[in-house]
């Protein structure tokens, strides 16, 4: 089921297309990595969540301390008396978030780089050992430039592929979760907020695509030609 979820709609027509060549070891880093920016995004989600109890611990920590006496489990994990002890554990809270925040996520770009370029690499041998198997009829038939220009530069455009799609599905899953968490304190501004966004999307990216796709097609077009 997960499996067929991750397929059908995290991954994209062009990445579908490196995806079911890759062997059994990338697919599954492919699912590693989509569950690292899950964690990365809840971590990013508290690390930002953390600056409003430390600016209030820093300007009203009265009002904190008050607030985490009404609530008795609170009282019971944390055990605070004194507006010192207050703003110290909310300074030291802020700092652990932000550094845990910042080692997942240097985890998660280094993950990102390697998963990327070994995908394309492995595509890459597959392809050029297929060409090269060919028969000679193959080579006679097809344009030699535009053999060479697929084999070292069009296949090198994998990989670049591959990082600039995960960091889209990265940013996806982190606006998702952030959506999620605002609809729980304020969902009429929140739909309100991210409804104007969506329209100015769907606007930008209608305006733009016939661009994109017409210099996309002459970039791979002249890059024959020059070789």
């Amino acid at each position: 089921m997960i499996r067929k979820i991750f397929y059908n709609i995290i991954l994209n027509k062009s990445v579908k297309l490196l995806f079911v060549n890759l062997s059994s070891k990338r697919k599954f880093q492919f699912y590693i990595l989509t569950a690292l920016f899950i964690v990365q995004s809840f971590a990013e989600l508290l690390s930002i969540g953390s600056v409003i109890p430390f600016i209030t611990a820093i300007s009203r920590p009265t009002f904190l301390l008050e607030e985490i006496n009404k609530y008795q489990f609170l009282k019971n994990i944390i055990y605070l008396q004194t507006e010192n002890q207050i703003i110290l554990f909310s300074f030291f809270l802020f700092i652990f978030l932000i550094t845990l925040s910042a080692l997942i996520r240097t985890l998660t770009l280094h993950a990102t780089f390697k998963i990327s370029l070994m995908a394309g690499y492995e595509v890459s041998l597959l392809i050029f050992n297929k060409i090269i198997n060919q028969n000679i009829s193959y080579f006679y038939k097809n344009d030699s430039s535009q053999i060479t220009s697929f084999i070292t530069t069009k296949i090198q455009l994998s990989s670049e592929c591959l990082l600039h799609y995960f960091s889209i599905l990265y940013n996806i899953i982190l606006i998702i979760i952030i959506f999620a968490a605002l609809i729980l304190v304020n969902p009429l501004f929140t739909l309100l907020v991210f409804s104007f966004f969506l329209i100015l999307y769907f606007i930008i990216m209608f305006w733009f695509k016939r661009i994109i796709e017409k210099n996309s097609y002459n970039m791979a077009k002249n890059d024959t030609s020059i070789i």
